[in-house]
């Protein structure tokens, strides 16, 4: 008997020889790789010889994922912020931590959440920050295994203010001479920035919820809009949009 593991191989097991009386190879467990087999079956002057052709299907040996995870997102809404995502499987998950921040780069803890553990199923999640800083936000999902490994997934930036969402909005786009600016649910003054693929400045001004900007003078291609969101002690992130101009 013949125990076929993980690996790619050829097998070719040798069982008969001359004068034999009788001759068998059974092949089983045969799991995750192809696998090419040749059974010697029979020798000389055998009473009883076999060779029989077996095709083993591959199974998949692929790495399972301690998470997959299919969406993080955060919802401005009456309550706060929701933040909801949701895994396509989990294996030895332990739990999930939300994490908060102003600028995108120092994170703090504000909630925790039991995970599922393990399944093969979608397994949705949701947490309501009901004290957001009421300026642009950013949050981090981080997911910790049993053994204490732990991994994070990518950054969620928002803007609430009233309960609605801050929105920068760049139309037309594509742009020809002309494109507009416009920042919704805020009626601030905001300094604006615009820059080319290489990063450098092309415009820079001030808006109070929205402004125009020609672009007969560009060259084609991509092009940055970036507005500072400022609070009460100073800049706190920026909202972000693209625009090609044709």
């Amino acid at each position: 008997m013949i125990n076929l593991n993980c690996s790619p191989r050829d097998i070719s097991p040798f069982s008969g020889g001359i004068s034999d009386g009788f001759s068998i190879v059974t092949v089983v467990n045969a799991t995750c790789s192809p696998t090419s087999i040749t059974p010697f079956a029979g020798g000389l002057a055998d009473g009883y010889s076999t060779m029989e052709r077996l095709v083993l299907n591959p199974l998949d040996c692929s790495i399972l994922l301690p998470v997959e995870l299919m969406f993080f997102q955060a919802e401005c809404g009456s309550d706060g912020v929701l933040l909801e995502w949701a895994t396509a499987s989990e294996t030895n998950t332990d739990h999930f931590i939300i994490e908060r921040s102003l600028d995108g780069i120092d994170f703090s803890e504000i909630a925790q959440l039991t995970a599922a553990g393990t399944s093969m199923g979608t397994i949705d999640y949701a947490f309501v920050d009901q004290a957001p800083p009421g300026t642009l936000t950013y949050y981090r999902l981080k997911q910790t295994d049993m053994d204490g490994t732990f991994e994070y997934f990518h950054v969620v930036p928002i803007h609430c203010r009233n309960g609605a969402a801050s929105e920068l909005l760049v139309y037309p786009n594509p742009a020809t001479d002309l494109v507009h600016i416009r920042i919704t649910d805020d009626n601030e003054p905001r300094q604006v920035i615009i820059l080319d693929s290489h990063g450098a400045v092309v415009h820079q001004g001030s808006m109070v919820g929205s402004t125009s900007f020609r672009t007969e003078q560009l060259a084609m291609g991509m092009y940055m809009v970036k507005v500072e969101m400022a609070g009460e002690n100073g800049p706190t992130g920026e909202l972000i949009q693209r625009f090609v101009k044709h």
